[in-house]
């Protein structure tokens, strides 16, 4: 997360190779957590959520603009 929160600072937009790999970096990154903590456990499953939505939120603002056809 801190360096996604360092290119967003540096207002970069990542190309679309650059942002799949930080895509499957992040989910890599979350795959510890998502195998210790209970989904069926209410604040366990807040954090995962919140952790997800974290990670999603970041790639959105750094994705790769639209390139027109």
């Amino acid at each position: 997360m801190a360096v996604l929160q360092r290119l967003e600072d540096e207002g970069v937009t990542l190309e679309s190779q650059q942002w799949v790999e930080y895509y499957k970096t992040g989910h890599d990154a979350l795959l510890p957590l998502q195998q210790h903590l209970d989904w069926q456990v209410p604040d366990e499953a807040a954090e995962l959520r919140k952790a997800n939505e974290d990670m999603r939120n970041m790639l959105r603002k750094l994705e790769p603009a639209a390139t027109p056809l």
